[in-house]
């Protein structure tokens, strides 16, 4: 990580305020600062351990992909109450699995933020385990969305289409 003298100065002035307004951690904030004023890049990375680097921030494209998912299952889970007949569906046919923690961890943990329990949206999608559905999930969700899509994105859907919908799901080569 690379920061400018300006960006050193600044960052500098505020851990001196940090360091009056905490004098419990004064004496680790003034080690921070120090490594600022003295421009040791080596200890730049320990100096915000919590700010996720940037390879690891999810792109706006990625986030509304979620947030359209997550639309996608509320709108199947209205529809499927609204519906006088249901067509032999049942609410574990539209739950809401997750992402996978291991391969889809930034679209899980955003899902976690967006979806947080006590002011959060979709409070009626199950959380399962924490949103970690603990397999990929991803490319059947975009196949769902597709079909979704393309049938103009109704709420709620008749269940015709919501079964359409679902068996996109399932991988063509499955």
């Amino acid at each position: 990580m690379k920061l400018s003298r300006t960006e050193r100065w600044i960052l500098s002035n505020q851990l001196r305020i940090l360091e009056g307004l905490n004098p419990k951690e004064a004496a680790d904030l003034r080690e921070q600062r120090e490594a600022l004023e003295r421009g040791y890049e080596y200890m730049y990375p320990e100096l915000c351990p919590h700010i996720y680097a940037d390879k690891d921030c999810m792109p706006r494209a990625e986030s509304d992909e979620v947030i359209e998912i997550l639309s996608l299952f509320d709108t199947l889970r209205w529809s499927l109450e609204k519906a006088e007949d249901a067509g032999g569906l049942k609410a574990e046919d539209v739950r809401f699995w997750g992402f996978d923690g291991n391969s889809e961890g930034r679209q899980m943990a955003f899902c976690r933020y967006f979806c947080r329990e006590g002011g959060g949206r979709f409070e009626h999608l199950e959380r399962g385990d924490d949103f970690n559905s603990h397999f990929p999930a991803l490319d059947g969700y975009r196949r769902m969305l597709a079909v979704w899509r393309a049938g103009g994105r109704k709420n709620p859907l008749p269940p015709d289409e919501v079964k359409a919908i679902l068996a996109a799901r399932r991988h063509p080569d499955a």
